[in-house]
């Protein structure tokens, strides 16, 4: 284990610098993934080309790459490379079962992966949807088995989480950098070529979308990787202003409430004493009504149902909910997905599948019909007809996809991956990142239950137990009691 550093030590915050060269790596491989995303044939050659690099050379850089590789995260799409990264992530994750020399704390992290996902077969199976196609989707649910990557990169090398940390900085300001580009810049697809767009609109190479003259909405999966600088900034690193001025920019970009709020209300909760929480929380309310005025001043979008920001059409939803007076009322809060879950949630009770749920449906049809509906509660009949697990609240989507067992099971699970590290130093760490995508999972954005999400809490989990290694024994008394006990037993026989 390294040393505490100065910052620990002190209790002083680093102020954030770079030289030059020190930026060219992260740019140069997250330009590579936008050509892969734009499908420039380029891009391709220099991904594999910084993949053997930087594994000879960076191996941060490296579980990065692989990392936004794995989760897409609005750079490249499974039709950028016409498979999904996820399958060899997760062939590589099962060699690492078999070759590493697992401590405790991983052993019991593999037992739990494999009962969870044991569970998940087992509903799957039951379920009448076929099998193979609701494999697809149970790929997403344990796509956390991927922390046996960085363990497998790093097996006999040293790791020092704070280089980690500003290694992960780097990359989520250049992102940043790109999402004001893309939004206000290029107002298109160009930099983050795989940001969801209505239609199902992709921009390539040969057909760059654009919106020449508007301030373009970009959707945020591209900056989930500020959730992993969220924890270290609050405890170790100062901001410039020019920091600050550029993460904010980005964030307003995504034009996402429950994106913009998940990130502040985690990076409120991690401060590192009880009296900043509070003063932070006081700016946070005050700073929300003051854009919630702000975004009322501006004009709402072509049809009129969303303001500029998206603050005050979202804040307004959740102050109507006084004046509800039936279920048509009620769902049209939560930006429509209120309408999505209620006669999805009949339709689990009226077939008495609460206990085990639908199965894994695939969002692009099902061959069990029943589980196809028309809801009434859509105004656009395109869009009244849709599968019975289309939820975008990852809660809600759980239970109907599982039911409670899968549910109880799901979160005893993420709960569990934490118990294990929770008396490590820096398991707040994986904490913050839990927190930060159940929190976007209210919005469904993502939760626990996709690569996206589960690779970047993979990637904090392994660091965690990557900065402890050392004295991975002496770090948890757990470990330290099971250890001197089977030196009783061995004493005794």
């Amino acid at each position: 284990m390294h040393s505490p550093t100065s910052i620990e030590k002190d209790n002083e915050k680093e102020s954030l610098s770079f030289p030059f060269k020190e930026w060219l790596w992260p740019l140069s491989i997250l330009l590579s993934l936008s050509m892969a995303g734009l499908r420039f044939p380029l891009g391709y050659i220099l991904i594999i080309v910084f993949l053997i690099n930087r594994f000879r050379k960076n191996k941060y850089d490296f579980i990065i790459l692989v990392t936004f590789l794995i989760g897409g995260y609005a750079m490249t799409n499974t039709a950028s490379f016409h498979l999904r990264m996820l399958y060899p992530a997760l062939l590589a994750s099962f060699v690492g079962i078999i070759i590493l020399k697992k401590p405790h704390i991983i052993k019991r992290a593999i037992r739990a992966w494999f009962l969870y996902f044991l569970l998940m077969i087992s509903l799957a199976y039951i379920g009448e949807e076929i099998f193979y196609e609701q494999l697809k989707i149970i790929w997403n649910y344990a796509a956390f088995i991927v922390f046996l990557i960085p363990i497998l990169v790093f097996a006999g090398k040293d790791f020092d989480i704070h280089y980690f940390y500003k290694r992960i900085f780097q990359y989520a300001l250049i992102l940043c950098f790109f999402y004001i580009l893309d939004s206000i810049v290029f107002s298109g697809n160009v930099l983050v070529p795989c940001s969801f767009l209505w239609g199902w609109l992709e921009s390539t190479f040969y057909h760059i979308i654009r919106y020449p003259g508007e301030f373009h909405r970009k959707y945020p999966p591209g900056l989930y990787i500020l959730i992993l600088t969220i924890y270290p900034v609050c405890r170790y690193y100062k901001l410039k202003i020019w920091h600050y001025i550029v993460i904010l920019g980005a964030l307003a970009c995504t034009q996402t409430f429950t994106f913009i709020t998940g990130i502040i209300v985690t990076f409120v909760l991690f401060q590192p004493n009880k009296k900043r929480v509070a003063a932070l929380f006081v700016v946070g309310i005050i700073g929300l009504i003051s854009l919630y005025f702000i975004d009322g001043t501006l004009p709402y979008n072509r049809d009129k149902t969303e303001s500029f920001f998206r603050i005050k059409s979202s804040v307004d939803q959740i102050i109507d909910l006084k004046e509800v007076q039936d279920d048509e009322d009620f769902s049209k809060t939560g930006s429509g997905r209120i309408a999505q879950a209620i006669p999805k949630l009949d339709l689990l009770y009226e077939l008495n599948k609460e206990w085990t749920g639908f199965g894994f449906l695939s969002q692009g049809g099902t061959t069990v019909k029943k589980y196809v509906i028309e809801n009434d509660y859509y105004e656009d009949e395109e869009e009244a007809i849709e599968v019975a697990t289309n939820i975008e609240i990852t809660m809600l989507q759980v239970l109907i996809t599982i039911g409670y067992i899968g549910l109880l099971a799901h979160l005893c699970f993420y709960i569990y991956i934490y118990y294990l590290e929770r008396k490590l130093r820096y398991s707040s760490y994986l904490l913050s990142v839990l927190i930060a995508f159940a929190w976007l999972g209210i919005g469904g954005f993502e939760g626990w239950i996709t690569s996206a999400s589960n690779a970047l809490i993979a990637l904090a989990f392994a660091a965690v137990y990557l900065e402890n290694r050392p004295n991975i024994d002496d770090a948890n008394p757990i470990y330290k009691t099971l250890r001197e006990k089977a030196m009783k037993e061995s004493q005794i026989s």
